[in-house]
């Protein structure tokens, strides 16, 4: 039911706009740091991965401690910025800098 749907949707928003592009699939794979599987299918690669992520998911989301943080003012209003370390290492160096946007909360002042 929901491929149907998601493939009628991409069809549709396809017809209305003649500026999109297609590009090939791409499983990803540049994104799992310490896959060691370089010559299985890329299919059988991820299924290894999740199988090792699965075994130990402690391990997987639990990330170690750190105090390389930093937390700056944004305005008079009490929002700031906080950047942390990525507990998972990425290709991509400005992912493994997340920023949140801290805020009071409502009523307070």
């Amino acid at each position: 039911m929901l491929a149907r749907f998601f493939h009628s949707w991409e069809r549709r928003l396809a017809d209305v706009s003649k500026d999109r592009v297609v590009r090939p699939f791409d499983w990803g794979l540049d994104w799992m740091i310490g896959d060691t599987a370089v010559v299985s299918p890329p299919a059988s690669r991820i299924g290894e991965w999740v199988r090792r992520v699965m075994a130990d998911t402690d391990a997987f989301y639990t990330p170690p401690p750190t105090d390389a943080y930093t937390l700056r003012a944004v305005d008079d209003e009490g929002e700031q910025w906080l950047t942390f370390p990525s507990a998972m290492e990425t290709p991509m160096p400005s992912a493994g800098l997340p920023p949140s946007r801290t805020m009071k909360p409502g009523g307070s002042s």
